[in-house]
């Protein structure tokens, strides 16, 4: 069987799974028009990761993606004989991406494009959990417009559909926002159960980002207005500990994994230093595109078309 062949067939298959969890989502705020839009924005997605793989492959010829790939089909037959592999890089972002890898490709250890179909669908079941979380506080139009945008968003069709860490993020953090959605709406332990993983797996892949993730949950739990039953509640006080308990260890977990301090020390660096050297990193690769810090309003809409949009077609 060619790559094009199991590609065909394995997208066949996501799609008929996506389309059944589309129809299982699916209440009374959404239930007209959910089910159609999740099975065709997951037919975008998979366009979008056999673009992704064309850029990967006969573009660059080079990428994060092909290290991945050789260490998941690795890892797989550890996973296989019921041992937890341990990668061997530096970078723990990179070996915990290398061994999620692994667990992935265990049932089946697919071509390239098989791994960049597996990660693509990853990371459109985050995009669900995002719009699953916020579906608990809005409706209607917003609620459609709102699906459209994180189902349908160039970003997020086209990066995190690759084998490597986007797609892995894109996942983690809808889970840790599903848990925060259900935690600030009805301060259920249960939620803590989609919170806490999703902040410690983030943490594994790009700690700095799961400590803003871990800070804004506690903000809001903090400041938020709670739910009329849970005002006043000792629960509630119960929970935003916790949620300031988890945000701490994401942030200790990052400390630890950059070496960062806020208070200095030896063998550490500060949070100024940290940030030049994410930035000089974002630099880099064959993907680069030009801008920087945002220091004047004027230029809001052109980093908004960054973000969102960029790299275009032609660039």
């Amino acid at each position: 069987m060619n790559d094009s062949t199991e590609g065909l067939i394995l997208s066949i298959i996501f799609l008929i799974v996506v389309g059944w969890v589309g129809g299982i989502m699916a209440n009374k705020k959404d239930r007209r028009w959910l089910p159609s839009l999740v099975a065709w924005a997951f037919v975008v997605k998979i366009l979008g990761s056999w673009a992704r793989y064309y850029m990967v492959t006969e573009i660059y010829g080079k990428g994060d993606s092909y290290s991945y790939h050789f260490w998941g089909g690795i890892f797989a037959n550890s996973w296989r004989s019921f041992a937890v592999p341990v990668s061997s890089s530096s970078n723990p972002g990179t070996g915990f991406t290398e061994v999620v890898t692994g667990f992935l490709y265990a049932p089946y250890i697919p071509s390239m494009l098989g791994g960049f179909l597996i990660f693509a669908t990853v990371a459109f079941a985050g995009q669900l959990l995002f719009y699953a979380a916020v579906r608990r506080w809005i409706s209607g139009k917003q609620l459609k417009l709102y699906a459209l945008a994180v189902l349908l968003l160039p970003s997020l069709v086209f990066w995190p559909s690759s084998i490597g860490k986007d797609a892995l993020m894109v996942f983690f953090l809808g889970l840790a926002f599903y848990g925060a959605s259900r935690l600030l709406q009805t301060y259920e332990f249960m939620s803590l159960l989609f919170l806490g993983p999703g902040l410690l797996l983030a943490a594994s892949v790009r700690s700095h980002v799961a400590a803003v993730a871990g800070l804004a949950v506690v903000l809001a739990a903090l400041f938020g207005r709670p739910p009329e039953e849970a005002r006043g509640s000792p629960k509630r006080a119960v929970m935003v500990a916790v949620a300031m308990l988890g945000a701490g260890m994401v942030l200790a977990t990052f400390s630890s994994t950059f070496g960062v301090t806020f208070e200095g020390g030896r063998d550490s660096v500060d949070y100024q230093t940290f940030l030049e050297d994410v930035s000089t990193q974002t630099a880099t690769g064959g993907s680069e595109i030009s801008g920087g810090p945002l220091r004047n309003p004027l230029k809001l809409p052109g980093a908004t078309i960054t973000v969102l949009f960029r790299p275009l077609v032609y660039e």
